[in-house]
């Protein structure tokens, strides 16, 4: 199996995956349930689960390999970690509606050598319905931008999914932090490569990879390099100069706000307005007046 898999209890009839979000070796699916009927789940494969509940249970039952996990109502802001090759599967009944789970899939054969290594060494075993505040915060984000109607930003999940990953294995008791050597900041000749190529990109998509590239390091190192380099997240550092380019066009063009923020590489121009309110101060209509 590549994914939980899900059926109806009553009407056995498959759960569908609302919306998807895939990067190397990882894979994010956001699932509402809508029946009141409640929903059965099994889980066994190649891959490490880890699932964030949004869940009110009327009843449910819970069983690992090892044991019977004593049930729990209110399942909000709890997760569940399932390391591959361990089985998970239970059931549950959901007394209302708008309810969902949020599963984010860990494939170390598909992922950076580097990253795939921290999750070969976390301990095997099933982590059911723990709580964390820092992991369960990167997946909720996760969630927001997979159930919100505009269109996700590509790099802002794929960080997210980096981040979970070395959350989760903080959480599995293995001490990554301690054990992960000093990272040291981008070369200036790397910074300034990095920078010119976001700068003629900015209307495109642009992954962590492609910038990793440019610095020759693995996603991984770069996004910590990055960070110490301009004590701004890739995704921050491009937010802005998106922004910038944003108020040099108001300022300087008469092209409409919804092509300028095509332009800068907003997917919508609801979601441009926001951010420039957010970081200006002002709509971009204020702006330009």
């Amino acid at each position: 199996m590549t994914e939980v898999e899900l059926t109806a209890v009553r009407r056995q009839e498959r759960i569908e995956v609302a919306r998807d979000f895939q990067t190397a070796g990882m894979t994010v699916h956001y699932v509402p349930v809508a029946s009141r009927d409640g929903f059965q789940y099994r889980w066994y494969g190649n891959s490490h689960v880890l699932a964030l509940h949004d869940l009110r249970l009327a009843d449910g039952e819970v069983f690992t390999d090892a044991a019977r996990v004593r049930s729990r109502k209110d399942l909000r802001g709890l997760m569940t970690f399932a390391p591959a090759d361990c089985r998970i599967w239970g059931w549950s009944i959901v007394p209302m509606r708008g309810q969902s789970f949020t599963a984010l899939y860990l494939d170390p054969r598909r992922m950076e050598e580097e990253v795939a290594q921290k999750l070969r060494h976390i301990p095997s075993q099933a982590n059911v319905h723990f709580a964390n505040s820092a992991l369960c915060s990167t997946l909720q984000k996760m969630q927001w931008a997979l159930s919100s109607r505009t269109a996700f930003d590509f790099m802002y999940l794929e960080s997210l999914c980096l981040i979970a990953v070395l959350e989760v294995c903080v959480v599995q008791k293995e001490s990554l932090v301690a054990a992960a050597k000093p990272i040291g900041k981008l070369s200036r000749a790397h910074e300034l490569r990095v920078a010119e190529y976001i700068e003629a990109n900015l209307g495109k998509d642009i992954g962590l990879q492609d910038m990793a590239e440019l610095a020759g390091l693995s996603r991984f190192h770069f996004l910590r390099a990055f960070k110490k380099t301009t004590d701004e997240t890739p995704y921050q550092y491009l937010l802005r100069r998106r922004i910038l380019r944003a108020r040099t066009l108001l300022r300087e063009s008469k092209m409409t706000v919804a092509k300028i923020a095509s332009a800068v590489g907003f997917k919508d121009s609801t979601r441009f307005i926001r951010t420039f309110r957010r970081i200006c101060g002002m709509t971009p209509g204020m702006y330009r007046k």
